[in-house]
């Protein structure tokens, strides 16, 4: 066998080494939402929710960060208070901890569980709709189980442009959807003559973004690197 079949035959090994190999448990998966809709004072403004997880390799559990930005100051004010997704199928519920919340934000956030959940939506009796049901598991501001939210302890989703960050460890029954994560957040308006109005928009009604996991990237550009170097060493 010659020299240049011989590093042919190499190139072609070493580059379906390379994209055979299971990607690391470093990688990770990011899904944006987009509210543009009226409800949040469109076109003027637009809110992005962007959830960044790097799942275990059995993708049972894992880390992740959920990043809040609004583009504009306007009326009316609405405030976030509760984040809910829906990370695998079936009913059974899964769990959140470590949730860290924004530095900026007074009072503290609380992982959502099946006690919680029904007594914040109820607020007064008011049920909201379009609840994501069974399996959804998410984060609130603790003052809304008080029946009266303080807009410091909620996210400013009007105001002055901002960025606000949670993160999280979440542990779940079953394994993380492989497609886009069905999301909602609560919207908030406190200056309702004194009460409290609220309503939930569902990730159905929003542009969302499934990105790509960055390990695709990775193993593609070793690949191709690979594959020019030997190239070049055939020409020679």
């Amino acid at each position: 066998m010659n020299t240049r079949l011989i590093s042919l035959t190499a190139t072609i090994a070493l580059v379906a080494f390379l994209f055979i190999i299971p990607a690391s448990q470093a990688y990770a998966i990011s899904v944006v939402y987009i509210d543009s809709t009226q409800f949040i004072g469109s076109p003027d403004n637009v809110v992005s929710y962007t959830l960044s997880i790097t799942p275990s390799d059995d993708r049972r559990s894992g880390s992740a960060e959920f990043t809040i930005i609004n583009s504009a100051n306007v009326a009316p004010e609405l405030w976030a208070g509760e984040f809910d997704f829906k990370f695998h199928e079936g009913n059974e519920r899964g769990t959140i901890t470590g949730l860290t919340a924004p530095a900026g934000l007074l009072g503290a956030w609380s992982p959502a569980d099946s006690l919680s959940v029904p007594m914040i939506l109820s607020l007064g009796n008011k049920y909201r709709n379009n609840y994501l049901s069974a399996s959804a598991i998410g984060f609130f501001a603790d003052s809304l189980q008080d029946q009266t939210p303080n807009a410091a302890n909620l996210v400013p989703i009007t105001g002055m442009p901002s960025t606000y960050v949670f993160g999280f460890d979440f542990t779940l029954p079953a394994p993380l959807r492989a497609d886009a994560i069905p999301f909602q957040v609560i919207y908030y308006d406190l200056n309702t003559m004194g009460s409290v109005s609220y309503a939930g928009q569902l990730s159905q009604t929003l542009d969302t973004t499934h990105a790509p996991e960055p390990s695709t990237f990775v193993l593609l550009g070793l690949g191709l690197l690979v594959a020019g170097a030997f190239s070049r060493r055939i020409k020679k």
